[in-house]
């Protein structure tokens, strides 16, 4: 087993000694080797060098692709809030009318006023006009729509009036009522004939109606809900009857 090793030794040692003297006579041989080796040196070195920088330069076109798509969305966004500005500015004036009869709180003396205007203009007497509890704080409490077709996130707010007049000036007040730009409900209407004083005649009659009026819901964070009792937000206008 020792034989065969050194046998082997002194065959590979003169073998590599052989090639060795003849790779220093052969000088194009050498400078093939020395080039060969120099490339693959500067092979090795520039793979270790460029790696690094071409995985940045991966990365740099990664995220300008990426930001190419999100300029692009953004772009569609804008786009798309331009077209709705415009519309926006096309329906202004229906918007506007919409807040007007929708509003966004209950506005229950604007509202209140108004009936006593058309009252006034169809020659009637106020005998007494009035709401009920309106939640002031907090979320309001759900009611009954019943038919009338409301965006969703309403409310109802009710009123209740009394007036007295002759039985053609109540007729057209209801009309106009029911043509109002605020849509009502009603919820009870009646007309009953007053209690005449002695010796005297009239033909008046005396109009009660409770009607709902709907607005948006304006949720106000607090603590606990404060909603006003119906006898301290019982709102009457008394007016003497002539």
């Amino acid at each position: 087993m020792a034989v065969n090793w050194k046998e082997n030794y002194q065959r590979y040692k003169n073998l590599f000694w052989k090639n060795y003297e003849y790779y220093r006579k052969r000088e194009d041989i050498r400078n093939y080797v020395e080039l060969i080796l120099n490339l693959v040196a500067i092979s090795v070195f520039s793979l270790f060098a460029i790696k690094p920088t071409a995985i940045t330069i991966i990365d740099l076109n990664k995220q300008i692709k990426a930001k190419e798509e999100t300029i692009q969305k953004m772009n569609t966004k804008i786009k798309n809030l331009q077209q709705a500005q415009n519309f926006i500015d096309q329906e202004r004036s229906s918007i506007d009318l919409l807040d007007k009869a929708i509003p966004k709180e209950p506005q229950a003396e604007e509202f209140i006023h108004s009936l006593g205007g058309i009252a006034t203009l169809n020659n009637l007497t106020i005998k007494n006009i009035g709401t009920e509890s309106i939640t002031i704080l907090g979320t309001p409490q759900e009611v009954n729509k019943s038919d009338l077709n409301l965006p969703e996130g309403t409310n109802m707010v009710t009123f209740s009036a009394s007036f007295t007049g002759k039985f053609t000036d109540l007729d057209e007040f209801i009309k106009k009522l029911e043509n109002f730009l605020r849509p009502v409900e009603f919820k009870q209407l009646s007309i009953n004939k007053p209690q005449e004083k002695e010796g005297e005649k009239t033909e008046d009659l005396t109009l009660g109606i409770t009607i709902d009026a709907p607005y948006y819901q304006l949720i106000k964070t607090q603590s606990q809900p404060k909603a006003t009792n119906q006898s301290q937000t019982k709102k009457e206008e008394i007016i003497p009857e002539k």
